[in-house]
Protein backbone atom coordinates (compact mmCIF):
# COMPACT_ATOMS: atom_id res chain seq x y z
CA UNK A 1 0.00 0.00 0.00
CA UNK A 2 1.62 3.27 -1.13
CA UNK A 3 -1.18 5.78 -0.39
CA UNK A 4 -3.64 5.97 2.46
CA UNK A 5 -6.81 7.95 1.58
CA UNK A 6 -9.91 6.13 2.62
CA UNK A 7 -13.38 7.26 1.62
CA UNK A 8 -15.33 5.29 4.11
CA UNK A 9 -18.71 5.49 5.72
CA UNK A 10 -19.63 6.71 9.14
CA UNK A 11 -19.01 3.27 10.60
CA UNK A 12 -15.35 4.34 11.11
CA UNK A 13 -16.33 7.27 13.30
CA UNK A 14 -15.82 5.20 16.45
CA UNK A 15 -12.17 4.36 15.71
CA UNK A 16 -9.86 5.82 18.37
CA UNK A 17 -6.57 4.02 17.73
CA UNK A 18 -5.19 3.47 14.23
CA UNK A 19 -1.97 1.58 13.58
CA UNK A 20 -0.80 1.70 9.95
CA UNK A 21 2.92 1.38 10.65
CA UNK A 22 5.36 -0.65 8.52
CA UNK A 23 3.20 -0.55 5.36
CA UNK A 24 5.53 1.25 2.89
CA UNK A 25 3.24 4.28 2.76
CA UNK A 26 4.66 7.21 0.79
CA UNK A 27 2.12 10.01 1.39
CA UNK A 28 -0.91 11.05 3.43
CA UNK A 29 -3.57 12.90 1.43
CA UNK A 30 -6.07 15.57 2.48
CA UNK A 31 -9.19 14.45 4.36
CA UNK A 32 -7.74 11.02 5.06
CA UNK A 33 -9.10 10.92 8.61
CA UNK A 34 -12.20 13.13 8.23
CA UNK A 35 -14.64 10.32 9.04
CA UNK A 36 -12.67 9.22 12.11
CA UNK A 37 -14.01 11.90 14.38
CA UNK A 38 -12.99 10.07 17.56
CA UNK A 39 -9.47 9.21 16.42
CA UNK A 40 -6.96 9.80 19.22
CA UNK A 41 -3.88 7.66 18.51
CA UNK A 42 -2.25 7.28 15.09
CA UNK A 43 0.85 5.19 14.52
CA UNK A 44 2.44 5.71 11.07
CA UNK A 45 6.00 4.79 12.01
CA UNK A 46 8.42 2.75 9.88
CA UNK A 47 6.94 3.71 6.52
CA UNK A 48 8.43 5.70 3.64
CA UNK A 49 6.20 8.75 4.01
CA UNK A 50 7.61 11.82 2.29
CA UNK A 51 4.65 14.23 2.16
CA UNK A 52 1.74 14.89 4.49
CA UNK A 53 -1.00 17.26 3.34
CA UNK A 54 -1.78 20.31 5.50
CA UNK A 55 -5.54 19.58 5.40
CA UNK A 56 -5.14 16.13 6.93
CA UNK A 57 -5.59 17.32 10.53
CA UNK A 58 -7.80 20.39 10.37
CA UNK A 59 -10.81 18.72 12.05
CA UNK A 60 -8.96 16.74 14.71
CA UNK A 61 -7.50 17.19 18.16
CA UNK A 62 -5.25 14.14 18.33
CA UNK A 63 -3.47 12.94 21.44
CA UNK A 64 -0.77 10.80 19.89
CA UNK A 65 0.87 10.95 16.42
CA UNK A 66 3.93 8.86 15.59
CA UNK A 67 5.82 9.67 12.38
CA UNK A 68 9.06 8.02 13.50
CA UNK A 69 11.38 6.39 10.95
CA UNK A 70 9.96 7.91 7.77
CA UNK A 71 11.38 10.15 5.05
CA UNK A 72 9.67 13.43 5.95
CA UNK A 73 11.67 16.60 5.28
CA UNK A 74 8.87 19.20 5.24
CA UNK A 75 6.82 19.65 8.42
CA UNK A 76 4.45 22.38 7.21
CA UNK A 77 1.58 20.00 7.97
CA UNK A 78 2.08 20.83 11.67
CA UNK A 79 0.34 24.14 11.02
CA UNK A 80 -3.06 22.53 11.67
CA UNK A 81 -2.00 19.82 14.10
CA UNK A 82 -3.28 19.86 17.68
CA UNK A 83 -1.43 17.05 19.38
CA UNK A 84 -0.16 16.19 22.85
CA UNK A 85 2.48 13.60 21.91
CA UNK A 86 4.40 14.08 18.66
CA UNK A 87 7.19 11.74 17.54
CA UNK A 88 9.30 12.80 14.58
CA UNK A 89 12.35 10.68 15.33
CA UNK A 90 14.63 9.59 12.45
CA UNK A 91 13.37 11.90 9.70
CA UNK A 92 15.67 14.09 7.52
CA UNK A 93 14.10 17.34 8.67
CA UNK A 94 17.17 19.39 9.59
CA UNK A 95 16.92 22.54 11.71
CA UNK A 96 13.39 23.11 13.00
CA UNK A 97 11.64 26.34 13.90
CA UNK A 98 8.48 25.59 15.89
CA UNK A 99 7.68 29.30 16.20
CA UNK A 100 5.90 28.95 12.82
CA UNK A 101 3.39 26.52 14.31
CA UNK A 102 1.44 28.12 17.19
CA UNK A 103 -0.78 25.04 17.55
CA UNK A 104 2.23 23.06 18.77
CA UNK A 105 1.76 24.71 22.18
CA UNK A 106 -0.50 21.79 23.14
CA UNK A 107 2.39 19.34 22.93
CA UNK A 108 3.42 17.61 26.15
CA UNK A 109 5.91 15.16 24.63
CA UNK A 110 8.12 16.02 21.66
CA UNK A 111 10.72 13.70 20.16
CA UNK A 112 12.88 15.30 17.45
CA UNK A 113 15.89 13.09 17.94
CA UNK A 114 17.97 12.00 14.94
CA UNK A 115 16.52 14.67 12.66
CA UNK A 116 19.77 16.36 11.60
CA UNK A 117 19.64 19.30 14.01
CA UNK A 118 22.81 21.39 14.18
CA UNK A 119 21.50 24.49 15.97
CA UNK A 120 18.52 25.08 18.21
CA UNK A 121 17.60 28.34 19.96
CA UNK A 122 15.14 29.54 22.56
CA UNK A 123 13.13 31.28 19.86
CA UNK A 124 12.79 28.02 17.89
CA UNK A 125 11.24 26.32 20.93
CA UNK A 126 9.26 29.30 22.22
CA UNK A 127 5.74 27.85 21.63
CA UNK A 128 6.53 24.79 23.77
CA UNK A 129 5.38 26.28 27.04
CA UNK A 130 3.66 23.10 28.30
CA UNK A 131 6.28 20.61 27.20
CA UNK A 132 7.16 17.95 29.79
CA UNK A 133 9.40 15.59 27.85
CA UNK A 134 11.84 16.85 25.20
CA UNK A 135 14.29 14.69 23.26
CA UNK A 136 17.05 16.30 21.17
CA UNK A 137 19.28 13.20 21.17
CA UNK A 138 21.38 11.84 18.29
CA UNK A 139 21.87 15.15 16.50
CA UNK A 140 24.83 17.45 15.76
CA UNK A 141 24.16 20.27 18.22
CA UNK A 142 27.39 22.09 19.15
CA UNK A 143 26.14 24.68 21.61
CA UNK A 144 23.06 25.48 23.68
CA UNK A 145 21.89 28.94 24.61
CA UNK A 146 22.00 29.47 28.37
CA UNK A 147 18.31 30.44 28.50
CA UNK A 148 17.01 27.92 25.99
CA UNK A 149 14.89 26.01 28.53
CA UNK A 150 13.91 28.86 30.87
CA UNK A 151 10.35 29.21 29.54
CA UNK A 152 9.62 25.47 29.87
CA UNK A 153 8.32 25.59 33.40
CA UNK A 154 6.79 22.10 33.23
CA UNK A 155 9.81 20.33 31.74
CA UNK A 156 10.67 17.17 33.68
CA UNK A 157 12.74 15.05 31.31
CA UNK A 158 15.45 16.24 28.91
CA UNK A 159 17.55 14.06 26.62
CA UNK A 160 20.47 15.72 24.79
CA UNK A 161 22.67 12.64 24.59
CA UNK A 162 24.92 11.84 21.62
CA UNK A 163 25.38 15.37 20.35
CA UNK A 164 28.58 17.44 20.01
CA UNK A 165 28.44 19.57 23.14
CA UNK A 166 31.81 20.29 24.74
CA UNK A 167 30.62 22.64 27.50
CA UNK A 168 27.53 24.18 29.08
CA UNK A 169 27.04 27.63 30.50
CA UNK A 170 26.72 27.83 34.25
CA UNK A 171 23.57 29.96 33.94
CA UNK A 172 21.70 26.82 32.81
CA UNK A 173 21.87 25.41 36.31
CA UNK A 174 18.41 26.62 37.46
CA UNK A 175 16.73 25.02 34.44
CA UNK A 176 18.54 21.72 34.95
CA UNK A 177 18.02 21.45 38.70
CA UNK A 178 14.23 21.18 38.31
CA UNK A 179 14.49 18.15 36.01
CA UNK A 180 13.71 14.64 37.14
CA UNK A 181 15.78 13.10 34.35
CA UNK A 182 18.61 14.67 32.40
CA UNK A 183 20.79 12.77 29.93
CA UNK A 184 24.01 14.21 28.45
CA UNK A 185 25.83 10.97 27.67
CA UNK A 186 27.73 10.64 24.41
CA UNK A 187 28.75 14.32 24.24
CA UNK A 188 32.48 15.15 24.05
CA UNK A 189 32.50 17.29 27.20
CA UNK A 190 35.77 18.95 28.17
CA UNK A 191 35.69 18.41 31.90
CA UNK A 192 37.75 21.27 33.30
CA UNK A 193 36.96 23.84 35.97
CA UNK A 194 34.15 25.31 33.84
CA UNK A 195 32.02 22.18 34.38
CA UNK A 196 32.55 21.82 38.08
CA UNK A 197 29.08 23.24 38.65
CA UNK A 198 27.55 20.47 36.50
CA UNK A 199 29.47 17.83 38.42
CA UNK A 200 28.21 19.23 41.74
CA UNK A 201 24.66 19.36 40.42
CA UNK A 202 24.83 15.73 39.31
CA UNK A 203 26.20 14.69 42.69
CA UNK A 204 23.35 16.47 44.43
CA UNK A 205 20.81 14.95 42.01
CA UNK A 206 22.03 11.46 42.80
CA UNK A 207 21.52 12.06 46.47
CA UNK A 208 18.00 13.32 45.75
CA UNK A 209 17.13 10.35 43.58
CA UNK A 210 17.15 12.15 40.25
CA UNK A 211 18.43 10.34 37.17
CA UNK A 212 21.23 12.36 35.57
CA UNK A 213 24.17 11.24 33.45
CA UNK A 214 27.06 12.74 31.51
CA UNK A 215 30.46 11.65 30.23
CA UNK A 216 33.81 13.38 29.68
CA UNK A 217 35.93 13.15 26.56
CA UNK A 218 38.84 15.44 27.50
CA UNK A 219 41.16 15.77 29.34
CA UNK A 220 39.96 12.48 30.81
CA UNK A 221 37.71 9.96 29.06
CA UNK A 222 35.43 8.79 31.83
CA UNK A 223 31.98 9.13 33.34
CA UNK A 224 31.51 12.44 35.06
CA UNK A 225 30.10 10.71 38.11
CA UNK A 226 33.46 8.95 38.70
CA UNK A 227 35.61 12.07 38.20
CA UNK A 228 36.69 14.02 41.27
CA UNK A 229 36.42 17.80 41.40
CA UNK A 230 40.14 18.14 42.13
CA UNK A 231 40.97 16.84 38.67
CA UNK A 232 38.67 19.28 36.89
CA UNK A 233 41.13 22.18 36.71
CA UNK A 234 41.99 25.04 34.34
CA UNK A 235 45.28 26.62 33.20
CA UNK A 236 46.22 30.25 32.90
CA UNK A 237 46.88 31.30 29.27
CA UNK A 238 50.41 31.73 27.98
CA UNK A 239 51.43 33.53 24.77
CA UNK A 240 53.72 31.09 22.97
CA UNK A 241 54.40 33.05 19.79
CA UNK A 242 54.12 36.65 18.67
CA UNK A 243 55.68 37.50 15.30
CA UNK A 244 55.17 39.78 12.34
CA UNK A 245 56.51 40.63 8.90
CA UNK A 246 59.94 42.20 8.51
CA UNK A 247 61.17 44.79 6.03
CA UNK A 248 57.80 46.55 5.64
CA UNK A 249 57.43 49.53 3.33
CA UNK A 250 54.71 52.12 3.12
CA UNK A 251 51.39 51.27 1.46
CA UNK A 252 52.15 47.55 1.68
CA UNK A 253 50.09 45.00 3.66
CA UNK A 254 51.56 43.18 6.64
CA UNK A 255 50.34 40.63 9.18
CA UNK A 256 51.01 39.80 12.81
CA UNK A 257 50.48 36.33 14.31
CA UNK A 258 49.77 35.70 17.97
CA UNK A 259 49.40 32.18 19.43
CA UNK A 260 48.40 31.45 23.03
CA UNK A 261 47.61 28.31 24.98
CA UNK A 262 45.42 27.82 28.01
CA UNK A 263 42.50 25.86 29.46
CA UNK A 264 39.83 26.87 28.74
CA UNK A 265 40.72 28.25 25.33
CA UNK A 266 41.82 31.85 25.86
CA UNK A 267 40.51 34.96 24.19
CA UNK A 268 43.37 36.49 22.18
CA UNK A 269 43.70 40.09 21.03
CA UNK A 270 46.37 42.32 19.50
CA UNK A 271 46.84 45.92 20.62
CA UNK A 272 47.83 48.54 18.04
CA UNK A 273 50.42 51.24 18.90
CA UNK A 274 47.52 53.73 18.86
CA UNK A 275 45.87 51.83 21.74
CA UNK A 276 43.05 50.16 19.78
CA UNK A 277 42.68 46.38 19.88
CA UNK A 278 41.72 43.77 17.31
CA UNK A 279 38.28 43.51 18.94
CA UNK A 280 37.50 47.21 18.46
CA UNK A 281 36.28 47.94 14.91
CA UNK A 282 38.52 45.31 13.31
CA UNK A 283 37.37 46.32 9.82
CA UNK A 284 38.10 50.02 10.28
CA UNK A 285 41.15 51.73 8.83
CA UNK A 286 42.10 48.79 6.58
CA UNK A 287 42.52 46.52 9.61
CA UNK A 288 41.12 43.01 10.00
CA UNK A 289 41.57 40.06 12.36
CA UNK A 290 41.01 36.34 11.89
CA UNK A 291 40.65 34.05 14.90
CA UNK A 292 41.39 30.32 14.64
CA UNK A 293 41.16 28.18 17.81
CA UNK A 294 44.19 29.31 19.83
CA UNK A 295 45.63 31.96 17.49
CA UNK A 296 44.81 35.29 15.91
CA UNK A 297 46.09 36.82 12.66
CA UNK A 298 46.05 40.62 12.72
CA UNK A 299 46.35 42.20 9.28
CA UNK A 300 46.80 45.76 8.04
CA UNK A 301 46.06 46.08 4.33
CA UNK A 302 47.86 49.38 3.70
CA UNK A 303 50.71 50.24 6.03
CA UNK A 304 51.62 53.82 6.90
CA UNK A 305 54.00 55.58 9.27
CA UNK A 306 51.25 55.70 11.92
CA UNK A 307 51.36 51.88 12.06
CA UNK A 308 54.97 51.91 13.28
CA UNK A 309 55.51 51.25 16.94
CA UNK A 310 55.08 48.68 19.67
CA UNK A 311 52.37 46.00 19.27
CA UNK A 312 51.16 43.82 22.15
CA UNK A 313 49.53 40.37 22.26
CA UNK A 314 47.23 39.53 25.17
CA UNK A 315 45.34 36.35 26.05
CA UNK A 316 42.91 35.75 28.89
CA UNK A 317 40.45 33.17 30.21
CA UNK A 318 38.62 32.59 33.47
CA UNK A 319 41.96 31.97 35.20
CA UNK A 320 43.12 35.51 34.43
CA UNK A 321 45.19 37.41 31.85
CA UNK A 322 48.47 36.11 30.51
CA UNK A 323 51.84 37.75 30.50
CA UNK A 324 52.00 40.20 27.62
CA UNK A 325 54.36 39.95 24.69
CA UNK A 326 55.39 42.91 22.56
CA UNK A 327 56.66 43.35 19.03
CA UNK A 328 58.16 46.45 17.40
CA UNK A 329 57.20 47.13 13.80
CA UNK A 330 59.11 49.75 11.78
CA UNK A 331 57.47 50.91 8.57
CA UNK A 332 60.06 52.06 6.01
CA UNK A 333 59.45 55.31 4.14
CA UNK A 334 58.58 55.21 0.46
CA UNK A 335 57.79 52.20 -1.65
CA UNK A 336 59.80 49.04 -1.91
CA UNK A 337 60.24 49.35 -5.67
CA UNK A 338 61.37 52.94 -5.51
CA UNK A 339 64.57 51.75 -3.82
CA UNK A 340 65.07 48.31 -5.19
CA UNK A 341 63.18 48.44 -8.45
CA UNK A 342 66.08 49.79 -10.50
CA UNK A 343 68.44 47.01 -9.44
CA UNK A 344 65.82 44.37 -10.01
CA UNK A 345 64.93 45.77 -13.43
CA UNK A 346 68.60 46.03 -14.43
CA UNK A 347 69.30 42.45 -13.40
CA UNK A 348 66.27 41.27 -15.33
CA UNK A 349 67.28 43.24 -18.43
CA UNK A 350 70.86 41.88 -18.36
CA UNK A 351 69.69 38.29 -17.97
CA UNK A 352 67.22 38.75 -20.80
CA UNK A 353 69.90 40.26 -23.05
CA UNK A 354 72.30 37.37 -22.40
CA UNK A 355 69.69 34.73 -23.11
CA UNK A 356 68.43 36.55 -26.19
CA UNK A 357 71.96 36.96 -27.62
CA UNK A 358 72.73 33.28 -27.08
CA UNK A 359 69.55 32.11 -28.78
CA UNK A 360 70.03 34.59 -31.67
CA UNK A 361 73.61 33.40 -32.24
CA UNK A 362 72.50 29.78 -32.46
CA UNK A 363 69.76 30.62 -34.94
CA UNK A 364 72.17 32.67 -37.10
CA UNK A 365 74.70 29.80 -37.24
CA UNK A 366 71.99 27.38 -38.27
CA UNK A 367 70.89 29.77 -41.04
CA UNK A 368 74.45 30.20 -42.37
CA UNK A 369 75.04 26.43 -42.44
CA UNK A 370 71.78 25.93 -44.28
CA UNK A 371 72.67 28.54 -46.93
CA UNK A 372 76.13 27.03 -47.44
CA UNK A 373 74.71 23.58 -47.87
CA UNK A 374 71.93 24.77 -50.18
CA UNK A 375 73.82 27.08 -52.54
CA UNK A 376 77.64 26.93 -52.10
CA UNK A 377 78.23 23.21 -51.67
CA UNK A 378 76.55 22.14 -54.99
CA UNK A 379 78.75 24.61 -56.94
CA UNK A 380 81.97 23.44 -55.30
CA UNK A 381 81.04 19.84 -55.91
CA UNK A 382 80.45 20.54 -59.58
CA UNK A 383 83.64 22.57 -60.00
CA UNK A 384 85.90 20.19 -58.08
CA UNK A 385 84.69 16.61 -58.62
CA UNK A 386 86.03 13.99 -56.22
CA UNK A 387 89.31 12.19 -57.14
CA UNK A 388 90.90 8.96 -55.97
CA UNK A 389 94.58 8.07 -55.57
CA UNK A 390 95.92 4.88 -57.21
CA UNK A 391 99.40 3.40 -57.74
CA UNK A 392 100.95 3.49 -61.18
CA UNK A 393 101.20 -0.01 -62.74
CA UNK A 394 104.75 0.76 -63.97
CA UNK A 395 106.04 2.09 -60.67
CA UNK A 396 104.29 0.84 -57.53
CA UNK A 397 105.88 3.57 -55.45
CA UNK A 398 104.57 6.29 -57.71
CA UNK A 399 101.00 7.32 -57.06
CA UNK A 400 98.81 9.10 -59.55
CA UNK A 401 95.30 10.41 -59.39
CA UNK A 402 92.53 9.46 -61.74
CA UNK A 403 89.19 11.05 -62.24
CA UNK A 404 86.15 9.50 -60.81
CA UNK A 405 85.05 8.60 -64.34
CA UNK A 406 87.91 6.07 -64.54
CA UNK A 407 87.11 4.86 -61.10
CA UNK A 408 83.64 3.75 -62.19
CA UNK A 409 84.88 1.58 -65.13
CA UNK A 410 83.63 -1.99 -64.92
CA UNK A 411 86.36 -4.17 -63.42
CA UNK A 412 86.47 -7.77 -62.44
CA UNK A 413 87.38 -8.84 -58.94
CA UNK A 414 90.23 -11.24 -58.39
CA UNK A 415 89.85 -13.81 -55.62
CA UNK A 416 92.27 -13.14 -52.82
CA UNK A 417 92.01 -16.47 -51.00
CA UNK A 418 94.18 -18.62 -53.32
CA UNK A 419 97.52 -18.55 -55.24
CA UNK A 420 97.49 -17.29 -58.86
CA UNK A 421 98.01 -19.81 -61.69
CA UNK A 422 98.25 -17.39 -64.63
CA UNK A 423 100.93 -15.09 -65.95
CA UNK A 424 100.35 -11.70 -67.53
CA UNK A 425 102.35 -10.97 -70.77
CA UNK A 426 102.95 -7.44 -71.95
CA UNK A 427 102.81 -7.47 -75.77
CA UNK A 428 104.72 -4.22 -76.04
CA UNK A 429 107.88 -5.50 -74.37
CA UNK A 430 107.25 -9.21 -74.63
CA UNK A 431 108.11 -9.67 -71.02
CA UNK A 432 106.19 -11.49 -68.40
CA UNK A 433 105.49 -9.49 -65.33
CA UNK A 434 102.94 -9.26 -62.58
CA UNK A 435 100.76 -6.13 -62.35
CA UNK A 436 101.74 -4.07 -59.37
CA UNK A 437 99.60 -3.97 -56.27
CA UNK A 438 96.97 -1.26 -56.21
CA UNK A 439 95.12 0.22 -53.26
CA UNK A 440 91.55 -0.78 -52.51
CA UNK A 441 88.76 1.29 -53.93
CA UNK A 442 85.63 2.44 -52.12
CA UNK A 443 84.06 -1.02 -52.18
CA UNK A 444 87.05 -2.62 -50.46
CA UNK A 445 88.15 -4.64 -53.56
CA UNK A 446 91.58 -4.11 -55.14
CA UNK A 447 91.32 -2.93 -58.73
CA UNK A 448 93.63 -1.43 -61.33
CA UNK A 449 93.28 0.23 -64.73
CA UNK A 450 95.91 1.62 -67.02
CA UNK A 451 96.18 2.12 -70.77
CA UNK A 452 99.56 0.35 -70.97
CA UNK A 453 97.91 -2.92 -69.97
CA UNK A 454 94.94 -2.67 -72.24
CA UNK A 455 96.46 -5.28 -74.64
CA UNK A 456 97.69 -7.76 -72.09
CA UNK A 457 96.75 -11.35 -72.65
CA UNK A 458 96.47 -13.90 -69.94
CA UNK A 459 97.95 -17.24 -70.95
CA UNK A 460 97.83 -20.53 -69.16
CA UNK A 461 101.08 -21.62 -67.62
CA UNK A 462 102.55 -25.05 -67.34
CA UNK A 463 101.32 -26.60 -64.11
CA UNK A 464 104.71 -28.36 -63.75
CA UNK A 465 106.53 -25.12 -63.72
CA UNK A 466 106.73 -23.70 -60.28
CA UNK A 467 106.33 -20.05 -59.83
CA UNK A 468 109.40 -18.89 -58.00
CA UNK A 469 107.82 -15.79 -56.63
CA UNK A 470 104.06 -16.10 -55.99
CA UNK A 471 101.93 -13.02 -56.35
CA UNK A 472 100.26 -12.45 -52.98
CA UNK A 473 97.89 -9.79 -54.26
CA UNK A 474 95.29 -10.23 -56.96
CA UNK A 475 94.09 -7.30 -58.96
CA UNK A 476 91.27 -6.74 -61.34
CA UNK A 477 91.89 -7.52 -65.00
CA UNK A 478 91.89 -4.52 -67.37
CA UNK A 479 89.41 -3.87 -70.11
CA UNK A 480 90.18 -5.84 -73.32
CA UNK A 481 92.05 -8.66 -71.54
CA UNK A 482 91.87 -12.08 -73.16
CA UNK A 483 91.39 -15.05 -70.91
CA UNK A 484 93.17 -18.15 -72.35
CA UNK A 485 92.03 -20.43 -69.60
CA UNK A 486 89.09 -18.86 -67.74
CA UNK A 487 88.28 -22.13 -65.98
CA UNK A 488 91.46 -21.86 -63.96
CA UNK A 489 90.51 -18.47 -62.56
CA UNK A 490 88.28 -19.29 -59.64
CA UNK A 491 85.66 -16.92 -58.44
CA UNK A 492 84.76 -15.64 -61.91
CA UNK A 493 81.42 -16.44 -63.45
CA UNK A 494 80.64 -15.74 -67.10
Amino acid sequence: MSRFNWDISLTMSKVQLLDIGSNHLTSIGPGTFDYMTNLMHIDMSHNDIQTVDKLTWQKHLVIHIDFSHNNISNIDFLENVHVERLYLRSNPIGNIDFSRFPSIRYARILDISDTGLTTITRENLLPLIDIQHLSLADNDIFVLEPSIFDHMMKLKELDISNNKLTSLDKTMLPSLEKLDQCHFKGNPFHCNCELQWLKKSFDDSSSEGRNVSASCRTPFSTEMSTLSLSRMTCRKPVVTRFAGDNDIYGREPFTILCIAEGDPQPTILVRHPSGSTSQENPQAQNKSSYIYSNQIIYKIDRASQSDSGNYECLAKNIEGPSSRKSLTIDIQRGKRFERKGIAVAAAGTLAGAIVGTFIGTILLCILILFLLYKFVYPRLKKKYPPRRIVSSPRDPDKRTSTLSSNFHKPMLPVPLDEEPDTTYINETTGSQNIPPALPKDRTGVKRWSDASYSKIEVKETDPKEEQTEPNPIYEDLPDGAVYTSPKKIKGLHF
